[in-house]
């Protein structure tokens, strides 16, 4: 197993514990050492929504139940004299070494997830780009904090790819308090066979106000779906979701208005600079010929927003991903034993997107993009 350093992940470990100055390795398959750190050797060991941290001396009082992990795991933890601490719902290993400083566990407690029906965990929180997006994060953080029942909540509204989960998780991160994650009104209201949506949405979050503690923020989002519903119901759903300890409500544009409730837009990237700063920390082997940025950047624009991050990486994903072999293999390694030695050959290379294959990649795109602006 080859293990190489990680420069972005030892960056962040080192401001995380400059008194240690760590390094952090990766064997390119998410799993991650960190050594020296206060707790010893580090291991980030990635599963399918996030990373289980383990460590050599983890706080007292802060352990993962044995029994919630597999048995293989068990056995290379034990192997290496690692124990099991926390669990991190994040797919960015940054994310999971900030949490190893955080007093509260970021969003998790169990590899089990939230206890609360139809919830599950928000796996992109990276980190938030933009002087204006930040500004916005700040007045959110400060709107979820000071609501009080009977209300009015938190709704940020934007359109699919601006980083409104992103957006509330790092609001979450920005008043110290637990993401639980993400409860998608669109499990909930529909016809089902013994119950009806209202009364499957009632019972939902109550079961969430039963579960939920007073640093925990739970993220409710196709919240534009409220606006289907009588008015009446509706009020009583929003009243409901007023008593949790800290609800913010997510939705794309044309979402409901309410007096209960106080909408923030969520807005987009805005220069260049920030654009390529969030293509290297996704992409970081990803470089771009002539106007293929800028292909790129103006394709997953929208007017009054600015450039969402979904669409761009998108559309970088996608033009890599059409590449002829000879090209992709530049970027992807194969797991194969067949293949390993070529792709440790190539995947220190850079990948050189030129403007053509930005604006095929654009154009097959462009038919769905076109397809939720119309509902927008």
């Amino acid at each position: 197993m080859l293990w190489e350093t990680d420069n972005r992940a030892t960056e962040t470990a080192r401001e995380v514990f400059p008194d240690h100055a760590p390094r952090v390795l990766s064997n390119g398959k998410r799993q991650y050492v960190l050594q020296p750190t206060p707790f010893g050797r580090v291991e980030l060991v990635g599963f399918d929504n996030g990373f289980v941290v383990a460590a050599e001396r983890p706080p007292p009082g802060a352990l993962i139940d044995r029994d919630l992990l597999p048995q293989r795991l068990l056995g290379h933890l034990q192997t290496h004299g690692l124990r099991a601490w926390k669990v991190v719902y994040s797919d960015d290993c940054t994310e999971a070494i900030r949490a190893l400083v955080r007093e509260e566990p970021d969003e998790t407690a169990s590899l089990g997830g939230a206890s609360i029906p139809f919830v599950c965990p928000i796996t992109s929180s990276s980190g938030l780009l933009g002087e204006t997006r930040q500004g916005r994060c700040e007045q959110l953080a400060g709107l979820i904090a000071s609501q009080q029942y009977p209300g009015p909540l938190a709704q940020l509204v934007g359109p699919d790819g601006v980083g409104k989960r992103v957006m509330a998780a790092a609001a979450a991160r920005w008043m110290g308090w637990s993401l639980v994650g993400e409860l998608p009104l669109s499990r909930l209201l529909v016809e089902r066979v013994l119950q009806r949506p209202l009364e499957t949405a009632l019972d939902t979050v109550l079961a969430a106000g039963a579960s939920l503690g007073e640093e925990d923020l739970l993220v409710v989002s196709d919240a534009e779906l409220l606006a289907k519903l009588a008015d009446p119901t509706c009020r009583s759903v929003v009243r409901e979701l007023a008593r949790l300890p800290h609800v913010v409500l997510v939705a794309r544009p044309g979402a409901v208005r309410t007096d209960q409730l106080v909408t923030l837009s969520c807005p987009g990237l805005e220069s260049v600079d920030d654009v390529r700063t969030l293509v290297a920390a996704e992409h970081p082997r990803v470089s771009f010929a002539g106007a293929a940025l800028h292909l790129a950047m103006r394709a997953a624009s929208v007017p009054g927003v600015g450039v969402l991050p979904g669409r761009l990486l998108y559309v970088v994903r996608l033009a890599m991903a059409l590449r002829p072999r000879d090209l992709a293999d530049e970027i992807c390694t194969s797991d194969s034993a067949s293949g390993k030695a070529s792709a440790r050959r190539t995947e220190t290379r850079e990948a050189v997107l030129a403007p053509d294959e930005i604006s095929t990649a654009v154009t097959l795109a462009c038919s769905a993009w076109t397809e939720q602006g119309e509902g927008e």
